[in-house]
């Protein structure tokens, strides 16, 4: 974050999140813990809308806006509410973990319990693995933000199952005195 002080290199926020989760999922010693998809990326667009066409861990923005971030982004700013260029803003972005769930085969067989259970297990840690990555990434942020600016770690939601996939979507709100 070497731009705190100055702006919020937003791109930097992505690539240091991503890395951020990559480092916390390579120094796990539990050995229930899946390795996380080799597909990882900082992406553009929707996060509800990337194609789920493989397993994958992904970064992208929900967006930016006026003021503080308190739990989710202001779709607009309120009337009487005057903010200038040097005022708070605040950038939210989206980390996505994705993948495969069991699905029935071509005869209408549905998955197995078995099959359930070991995929369910898989989500439920990777739940925990993605939510303390998230702490970690906003307790090092804090060490260099003034008392007006903020890092917050959104909460981890499911998404899906579509497709043979299902996923995990949390989110990042950081506000700072400017974006750049």
């Amino acid at each position: 974050m070497s731009t705190l002080g100055k702006g919020l290199d937003v791109q930097k926020v992505a690539v240091d999140l991503l890395q951020t989760i990559i480092t916390h999922w390579a120094a796990a010693t539990s050995l229930d813990v899946v390795p996380l998809p080799t597909r990882r990326a900082v992406v553009p667009g929707d996060p509800r809308t990337i194609a789920w066409d493989c397993e994958q861990l992904t970064v992208s923005m929900v967006g930016i806006g006026y003021g503080q971030a308190l739990d989710e982004a202001s779709p607009s700013r309120r009337a009487g509410s005057p903010t200038s260029v040097s005022g708070l803003r605040h950038a939210i972005l989206a980390v996505t973990l994705v993948r495969c769930t069991p699905v029935g085969k071509e005869d209408g067989t549905p998955p197995t319990v078995a099959e359930l259970d070991a995929a369910g297990r898989v989500f439920f840690r990777d739940c925990g693995m993605i939510s303390q990555a998230l702490m970690t990434y906003c307790s090092d942020v804090r060490k260099h933000l003034s008392s007006a600016e903020s890092v917050q770690a959104g909460a981890v939601d499911p998404v899906g199952p579509s497709g043979g996939y299902h996923g995990i979507e949390t989110t990042l709100a950081i506000t700072l005195g400017n974006l750049v």
